[in-house]
C-alpha cells in the first residue's frame, strides 16, 4: 500500500454490472524505492514533505513539493507515482493517469506501476485499458497476486466467470490467506451458478478476517438464492453490524425478513432505509459545497436527532474549521459531548465561546457548560453557569439542591438553606430532604 496516509483507505468496489455486487479490489503494493532510500538529498527532503502535506491534507502544497523534487530529478518514477497518488485522491484523473505513464516511461520493467495504472483505470471504469496493465504485470512479475486479483474482477464484469475464476486461483496460490481473492473467488462461483463452492469460499474469507465486510453479504445472497432466508438475514445482519450505512444491506435483509413473513422487522429495515437515503442526500449537498456552513449543520442535526453523535461531532467539528468564531459550532458540538458522556470535552467547547474574545458569548454555552458541570459533580460551577443563563429547571433545581447539600456540609446552613429555597422554587416536587 502507498505510504500516503490521505490515500490509505483508497480502496474501490469495482462494480460489475449487478447492484447486489460486493466484491473488493486492491491496490498494489508500494511500487517502487521510496523517498529516503537514497538520491538527491534535496529531492529526499521534498518526498519526505510532500508525504507529510498530503497526510495533513494539503494536496495543493504536497503537489508543489513534488512537482520540484521532479524538477531537479526528472528522471525520479517514484515522485510521479507519489504525485499521481494525490492526483487521483483529489479526482484530477488527467494528470494522475499522466503521471503514471510518466513513472512507467522512466521504469518500464516496474510491474507494480503497471498494476497501479491498471487499478487507476479499472477504478474509474476502464476495464478494457486496465487488463493490458495487468496482463504486462503478471508477465513482468508472475508473483504479483494483486493483479491477478483485479484482472479477475474485469473478467468477472465481463462475465467470463471461468478465466476470473482462474485469475483469483492464481492469487490464492501466491498467498493462501489471501480473504480478497476468496472473497472475490466465491462471487465469481456464485455468478457462474456454483454456490456450494462459492459458500465455501466466502466462509474461508471470513475464517481469514471475521470483520470482513463483504464476504458476510455475498454469502447472503448466495443463502436467499438458495432460499435459506434465515441464514440470509443472519448474514446480512452480520454485515450490517460492521457497515451500518451501506443501504443495500438494510435492503437484503429487508427482503429476507419479507420472506420469512416478519413485517415487523421488515417495517424496521425500511425506516432504516428511508433513514439512510435522507443522509446521502445531506452527505451530497456537503460534499458539493464543502465550504458552505449550512450543509454541514443539517447533516450534524439529522445525525444528532438519530443520536449518531461520533458523525455529528464530525460536521460539527467542519462548521468550527469553516467559521471559528461563530459560537454556534462549538455549542452544537459541546451538546454532542455531553450526550456522549466527554463532560470535560463540553466544558472545553463552551468556556472557548465564554473566554474568547473574538466569539460572541451566549447563554447556550453557559447553559450547556452547567450541564457538564453537573456531570462531573462541580456543582457550585454549574450553579454559576445556570445563573448567568437565566435557567431554571428542573436539572437546574438538581444542581442548587446539590450544592445546597455541600454548602450544608461546610457548616454554611445560611447558604444552604438559600439555595434550598431557590431549588424548592424552580421545582416544588424536588425531595425536600436535606440528609
Amino acid at each position: 500500500m502507498s505510504r500516503f496516509l490521505l490515500l490509505a483507505a483508497l480502496f474501490f468496489a469495482f462494480g460489475c454490472g449487478a447492484d447486489d455486487e460486493d466484491q473488493q479490489a486492491e491496490t498494489p503494493a508500494e511500487t517502487s524505492k521510496t523517498a529516503e532510500d537514497d538520491g538527491d538529498p534535496q529531492v529526499t527532503k521534498l518526498m519526505k514533505l510532500a508525504t507529510e502535506q498530503a497526510r495533513q491534507g494539503a494536496v495543493g502544497k504536497a503537489i508543489e513539493s513534488l512537482s520540484q523534487a521532479i524538477g531537479f530529478d526528472p528522471d525520479n518514477a517514484d515522485a510521479y507515482r507519489m504525485r499521481a497518488e494525490v492526483y487521483t485522491a483529489i479526482r484530477e484523473d488527467a494528470n494522475a493517469l499522466a503521471d503514471l505513464g510518466a513513472a512507467i516511461r522512466i521504469d518500464p520493467k516496474n510491474a507494480k506501476l503497471r498494476a497501479s495504472r491498471g487499478f487507476f483505470l479499472m477504478s474509474r471504469g476502464q476495464g478494457d485499458r486496465a487488463i493490458k496493465d495487468f496482463d504486462e504485470a503478471v508477465t513482468l512479475d508472475p508473483t504479483l497476486k494483486t493483479a491477478f486479483n483485479n484482472r479477475g474482477l474485469i473478467k468477472v464484469a465481463k462475465n467470463a466467470f471461468d478465466d476470473a475464476i482462474a485469475d483469483f486461483d492464481k492469487a490464492i496460490e501466491l498467498d493462501a490467506e489471501y480473504a480478497d481473492a476468496f472473497n472475490n473467488r466465491g462471487y465469481a462461483r456464485f455468478r457462474a451458478g456454483k454456490n456450494k463452492e462459492a459458500i465455501a469460499d466466502f466462509d474461508t474469507a471470513l475464517k481469514i478476517n471475521p470483520e470482513y465486510v463483504n464476504p458476510y453479504n455475498n454469502r447472503g445472497l448466495v443463502n436467499f438464492q438458495d432460499e435459506n432466508f434465515t441464514a440470509a438475514a443472519a448474514d446480512f445482519s452480520e454485515a450490517i453490524k460492521r457497515n451500518p450505512y451501506d443501504v443495500k444491506y438494510f435492503e437484503h435483509r429487508r427482503q429476507s425478513y419479507l420472506k420469512l413473513e416478519d413485517a415487523a422487522k421488515a417495517k424496521l429495515d425500511s425506516e432504516r432505509i428511508s433513514w439512510l437515503q435522507q443522509l446521502a442526500t445531506l452527505t451530497r449537498k456537503a460534499v458539493s459545497a464543502p465550504n458552505e456552513l449550512a450543509p454541514f449543520v443539517a447533516r450534524g442535526d439529522f445525525l444528532a436527532r438519530a443520536q449518531e453523535w461520533d458523525r455529528a461531532i464530525t460536521d460539527y467539528s467542519r462548521l468550527i474549521a469553516l467559521a471559528p468564531t461563530n459560537p454556534n459550532g462549538y455549542a452544537r458540538r459541546a451538546a454532542a459531548w455531553l450526550q456522549k458522556g466527554d463532560f470535560d470535552k463540553a466544558i472545553a467547547d463552551c468556556t472557548k465561546v465564554i473566554d474568547d474574545e473574538s466569539i460572541e458569548t451566549t447563554t447556550e454555552a453557559h447553559s450547556i457548560r452547567g450541564d457538564a458541570f453537573v456531570g462531573i459533580k462541580r456543582f457550585a460551577d454549574a450553579v454559576a453557569d445556570y445563573e448567568k443563563a437565566k435557567r431554571f429547571d428542573t436539572k437546574a433545581a438538581q444542581a442548587y439542591h446539590m450544592y445546597a447539600l455541600t454548602l450544608k456540609e461546610k457548616g454554611e446552613d445560611s447558604a444552604a438553606t438559600r439555595y434550598f429555597q431557590q431549588a424548592l422554587a424552580m421545582d416544588p416536587n424536588l425531595n425536600r430532604s436535606r440528609n
